[in-house]
């Protein structure tokens, strides 16, 4: 009997031995996550979407000073998306004035500035979904999306293919009816002229 119990007791012991160590796992398991989790630094985001501004056409690094900006939308883009995956999309409304926050200009003029640089980042599969779904749970605003798209259509030229790309993205969106200036966001893009592109 004395062994009995003898072997019961070192079980017990086992098994809350290896509680106590699965329990520890997950409290670090947790603790990394947490760490991964944290928002985007959107005044650095906001500081690094200004760096290699160059105007001047007729500088020789300006159209080196233009990839990088490029690279900086994108990788400012990403890093929202990124974020906006795990955690669902920061709260913000474009629609309203905020108080000067870093995180509302940060997420506007990215959106902006990708749209403008290369509005097929929108088009991937992935980010389509996760903008179709972030809108879906109110999270997203749509008019974010179509004024960024808007102001693309005012400062670029629109491949054939684009337009018709772009078309489809905004109705599968459903953000076609958004207004912007007066224009659901459909009837600019019908207006927009398309240029042949290779």
């Amino acid at each position: 009997m004395k062994f009995y119990n003898a072997v019961k007791e070192m079980r017990m012991m086992k098994v809350a031995k290896m509680n106590c160590i699965a329990a520890f796992s997950l409290l670090l398991l947790c603790r990394c996550n947490m760490a991964e989790l944290q928002p985007p630094n959107y005044c650095q985001m906001l500081s690094n979407d200004q760096a290699h501004v160059n105007y001047d056409k007729s500088d020789a690094n300006y159209l080196s000073d233009k990839a990088k900006r490029h690279e900086i939308f994108r990788n400012n883009f990403f890093e929202i998306m990124e974020y906006a995956s795990k955690e669902g999309f920061p709260q913000i409304n474009v629609k309203q004035p905020a108080p000067d926050s870093c995180m509302q200009r940060a997420i506007t003029i990215t959106f902006i500035h990708i749209a403008q640089s290369d509005v097929t980042i929108f088009f991937d599969r992935k980010i389509k979904r996760l903008l179709q779904q972030e809108i879906q749970k109110g999270n997203l605003p749509p008019n974010l999306i179509a004024k960024s798209i808007a102001i693309m259509l005012r400062t670029n030229e629109l491949c054939r293919q684009t337009k018709v790309d772009l078309l489809q993205f905004v109705k599968d969106l459903a953000i076609d009816s958004e207004v912007v200036q007066g224009d659901t966001l459909s009837e600019m893009l019908k207006q927009k002229e398309p240029i042949a592109c290779e």
